[in-house]
């Protein structure tokens, strides 16, 4: 793979050593970021809402030490979902690609529930979440009914005046490395199951999207008049609504 290109700066794993995956992103190298799928003993969700009691609610900067957090629901076996952050409920009845708005949160540990519309007491999943201090983040629902997950994606970017960003998220289990070209141009190349890219900067406009196995280079999906708007960040999300790989799909989401 990629034996048309040239050197390519080192990639490190979470282990800190060299990969031999490189990003090859014609704008600029790729920070690879991989998803902690870990998940911790069920117990039960503190009593108070969004910010803890012992939290210090204090000034730094001029600005408060809060985040922003919002819900996006990319597991098709299930629609409508409650969620429920530390006990509290965070959103009601979101649909399957459905997004809510950011919500002020404290940064830290949160435990997330999430269950269908009205079944607090029998949750489909609940995991632990680390979020970071003024951080702008997507708790993202996701997988097939056999197992379902939460992650954090890291929403927070600058966007060059007049133009736009956009990142990339592989969550289409049993799915191999994939490559996102618009157009002609290569934007992401072999991005793997639950890989994350980071942003990179992008042309405002309308863009046909192709989705293709990294090896093959066989053509999975093609989405045609995509739009990334000027002075917006964007995440495609690769998604899979059955175990067929017919059931392949792109969505974005606006960010930030």
């Amino acid at each position: 793979m990629n034996s048309n290109h040239g050197p390519h700066k080192p990639v490190e794993s979470r282990d800190g050593n060299p990969t031999g995956n490189p990003s090859n992103i014609p704008m600029e190298y790729s920070r690879r970021l991989f998803l902690d799928n870990s998940l911790e003993g069920y117990k039960r969700p503190k009593p108070y809402g969004f910010y803890d009691q012992d939290y210090e609610y204090g000034i730094e900067g001029g600005r408060w030490k809060r985040s922003y957090a919002r819900i996006v629901h990319l597991l098709p076996s299930f629609s409508p979902i409650d969620v429920y952050l530390d006990g509290k409920l965070f959103y009601s009845g979101l649909r399957y690609q459905g997004v809510s708005d950011y919500m002020s949160v404290r940064p830290g540990n949160h435990r997330i529930i999430f269950c269908t519309i009205g079944r607090r007491s029998r949750p489909i999943y609940y995991k632990t979440l680390f979020i970071p201090r003024r951080g702008i983040v997507s708790m993202v629902v996701h997988g097939l009914s056999t197992g379902p997950d939460v992650i954090v994606l890291d929403d927070k970017t600058t966007v060059p005046t007049g133009r736009s960003k956009v990142k990339i998220v592989h969550l289409a289990p049993y799915i191999p490395a994939v490559d996102l070209l618009a157009g002609r141009w290569m934007w992401f190349n072999e991005i793997i199951y639950q890989e994350a890219s980071e942003y990179i900067p992008i042309p405002a406009g309308r863009e046909t999207l192709t989705l293709r196995a990294s090896e093959t280079k066989h053509i999975i999906f093609t989405l045609p008049n995509a739009y990334f708007g000027r002075n917006r960040a964007h995440t495609v999300y690769v998604t899979k609504q059955t175990h067929s790989i017919s059931s392949i799909n792109l969505f974005i989401t606006q960010d930030g």
